[in-house]
């Protein structure tokens, strides 16, 4: 996805962009084409036609000052030793309401990252997305979700959980200084269509193991 930006605070009223994205190819969008079973999560609750409505929402998930390694099993180890809390942070999240393609489980997988990179660049492009950056390594983690922008926005600064039945997907960067980063890239790790479980694992209140 090309110009999608974050917008992060370098210093006293100075601001600096970076590029959030998914790769040239959109090679970081894996985690929006996995199946449970034979269908696609994109499917999910949606009527039947091209495209449907869907929620992006991205979080700046706290490390504890840590660096982790990018590998799910790795940011899993990370914030299970001594109690490490690597949750999103409280304010920062922002949800944006966009179209998905729908209809798409019998479809090639790159004809479908094609479909998704297409939406997510006219939904997102260019739109103010992190302001504020923390001065601490964080991850960006962005989640698509059929549940509406009320309910996954925060209240009174706490950040609800996702229904796991109603997540679409899933990517985040490697662990990032956000006021010194030109461009961050979101990914997600895995190769195979079954990866349902690597969502809800990537979605997941502290970044922990999912059976």
């Amino acid at each position: 996805m090309n110009r999608a930006l974050i917008i992060v605070l370098a210093g006293c009223a100075q601001y600096r962009t970076a590029d959030l994205n998914f790769g040239e190819n959109g090679e970081g969008l894996d985690g929006f084409l996995c199946k449970q079973g034979p269908t696609m999560l994109l499917d999910r609750g949606a009527d039947a036609g091209t495209t449907r409505p869907a929620s992006i929402v991205l979080d700046i998930v706290g490390l504890e000052n840590g660096q982790p390694g990018c590998r799910t099993g790795q940011l899993i180890k990370w914030c299970a030793k001594d109690n490490h809390v690597c949750a999103p942070m409280k304010h920062r999240r922002e949800c944006r309401p966009v179209e998905l393609p729908a209809g798409v489980s019998a479809l090639d997988r790159e004809v479908v990252r094609a479909q998704v990179r297409a939406q997510l660049r006219e939904g997102l492009s260019g739109q103010r997305l992190i302001s504020d950056a923390p001065d601490e390594f964080v991850m960006v983690r962005v989640v698509g979700t059929a549940q509406p922008c009320d309910e996954v926005s925060p209240a009174n600064g706490d950040v609800p959980d996702f229904d796991p039945a109603k997540l679409i997907g899933c990517a985040y960067s490697c662990p990032v200084l956000l006021d010194r980063a030109d461009d961050v890239y979101l990914g997600f790790d895995g190769f195979v269509g079954q990866c349902e479980q690597g969502v809800r694992i990537c979605a997941s209140g502290t970044l922990n193991w999912m059976p």
